[in-house]
């Protein structure tokens, strides 16, 4: 039989524990490797966009001038 216990910890204890306890050496990495991904990611939409706006802007007097 498990019992849930609900613990409220006081702020002052929260600050003190997040100054003892070392942020892992990755994280920086692992942050701006993300950052870095969806900047390569956002830059490859839009370049995909504008090469498709292109194509179908090109496209339209074809289309017209066919029928």
């Amino acid at each position: 039989m498990t019992l849930p216990i609900i613990v409220r910890i006081p702020q002052s204890v929260l600050a003190t524990c997040y100054q003892i306890i070392p942020r892992p050496v990755w994280e920086s990495r692992v942050y701006w490797l993300c950052l870095c991904s969806i900047s390569m990611i956002l830059l490859y939409i839009l370049t995909i966009a504008v090469y498709e706006a292109q194509r179908l802007f090109n496209d339209v007097p074809k289309l017209i001038f066919f029928y």
